[in-house]
């Protein structure tokens, strides 16, 4: 494929993601994921694009959100490709708080190495009665 291929492929595949059609957001859901990895793979992936990706998923969370299939598969995509994105593209975490949160950049910077820590403080402690939160 060459270049313009692959890039008309990526921009249609994930405007699919908030079209107003269920259906269609649901088959591209199922799409995008392998698409991510092979970007990542061919190292073509830029902080561009993975913000647009992470703001498509966003968008269609918010317009498919009600469906219960469509929201089980975007909160699984979600949270993939932000597990996999963060990591290299430090801009995905700024398009998640100005999306979802409509909070300063700055106060999310100094609460997440908090909220970080406690988490994986609880997971290393040595309770392992979860009951209390329905697990």
């Amino acid at each position: 494929m060459t270049l313009w291929q692959v890039i008309i492929l990526y921009v249609f595949l994930y405007r699919a993601l908030c079209w107003n059609d269920s259906t269609a957001s649901l088959k591209a859901t199922n799409l995008t994921g392998p698409m991510v990895r092979q970007l990542l793979s061919d190292g073509s992936l830029t902080a561009d694009m993975a913000t647009h990706i992470m703001t498509c998923v966003l968008q269609a969370l918010q317009l498919h959100g009600q469906h219960e299939s469509n929201l089980g598969s975007l909160v699984v995509l979600g949270a993939q490709l932000y597990e996999v994105l963060r990591p290299m593209f430090p801009t995905v975490i700024e398009v998640c708080v100005t999306n979802l949160l409509w909070v300063r950049f700055s106060t999310i910077c100094v609460w997440l190495p908090v909220l970080l820590y406690v988490c994986i403080q609880f997971l290393c402690s040595e309770r392992t009665d979860f009951a209390d939160f329905g697990i």
